[in-house]
């Protein structure tokens, strides 16, 4: 097993124990913080809108402001009620557990977002091999460079509070919490089944069986958790989260979708079978998301076993 931060490793897994009572709790601080964020979502979402709209700000700058002030606080809100739960319940100080400071940290960052943007670029090249994605242009065309830069800067903060967000709160202190618990298998069965059922409301989600949808979207929760775990910080999980949707949705939109307000790259048209390709939802329901986990799992365990100094 890699020794990164082997003093964080000893702290999460120091006097665990099968606890019962624990795990209760720690299902219990999931959903007080997943409510807390939620209104906090509806909050940003609605004011500074409806105070943008009495001072007469015009709807492309409100856009701007709006999308800017809702998901920066929303990305502190989550990263804060995850941290402070998680010190609450486990007693654990989450900036050892969450983002330390390790050497190194940078390297797994960057290594998250070449690995996963690889893997996009991968089923991307599949797929027009294949006959099943072209290309219909690019997203600038036809728009002002202005406008192109404000769609970029909210995809990079879109996809900032998914990955860090969702990586805090489902991965650094659900999945912490209840590998303390109740040990890291059952730990990393509820954590990705939680996962995987918070997306259920998600746009394109209705477009797949609700069971079948739940196991498909389990298989990237595993991946992520088996990434936290092995590594035993945020750092790695955080740039695949972050790469693996932008590069889906917003560079190479493998999902042929163009109505996204964050789509900046390549405008396409996606032919391929539903079974490979997936839905309007994501790679996640089909082959190719498998596929990618695939490479993900390969790269991280190569990158993990190598030796550290």
């Amino acid at each position: 097993m890699t020794q990164i931060h082997q003093t964080t490793l000893s702290a999460i897994e120091r006097d665990r124990r099968v606890d019962p009572r624990l795990g209760l709790r720690v299902l219990g601080g999931f959903v007080i913080v997943f409510l807390a964020v939620w209104v906090t979502t509806l909050i940003l979402g609605v004011g500074p809108n409806m105070l943008m709209r009495r001072l007469g700000v015009t709807e492309d700058l409100r856009i701007l402001i709006g999308s800017t002030l809702s998901r920066s606080g929303v990305l502190a809100a989550s990263l804060f009620f995850s941290a402070l739960a998680l010190h609450r319940v486990t007693g654990l100080h989450a900036r050892e557990v969450l983002f330390p400071l390790h050497p190194g940290w940078q390297r797994d960052l960057l290594f998250g977002v070449v690995l996963a943007a690889g893997a996009m670029g991968l089923l991307f090249a599949i797929e027009r091999v294949a006959g099943w994605l072209t290309v219909a242009g690019w997203r600038w065309q036809g728009r002002s460079f202005t406008a192109w830069l404000q769609t970029v800067w909210l995809a990079l903060l879109a996809n900032l509070l998914a990955a860090a967000g969702e990586e805090a709160l489902f991965r650094g202190y659900l999945l912490t919490g209840l590998s303390r618990a109740w040990g890291k298998g059952i730990g990393l069965a509820m954590m990705a089944g939680l996962f995987a059922i918070s997306h259920i409301a998600v746009t394109g989600a209705t477009e797949t069986h609700w069971v079948l949808f739940t196991l498909l979207l389990a298989l990237p929760g595993l991946m992520l958790g088996w990434v936290y775990l092995r590594t035993r910080n945020l750092w790695l999980p955080v740039g695949i989260h972050f790469a693996w949707n932008l590069f889906q949705a917003d560079v190479l939109n493998l999902t042929g979708e163009c109505a996204g307000t964050t789509l900046f790259g390549l405008i396409t048209r996606q032919q391929g079978p539903a079974w490979f390709v997936g839905t309007s939802y994501g790679i996640e329901v089909g082959l190719s998301g498998i596929l990618a986990l695939v490479v993900v799992v390969a790269g991280v365990w190569w990158w993990t076993s190598r030796p550290r100094h």
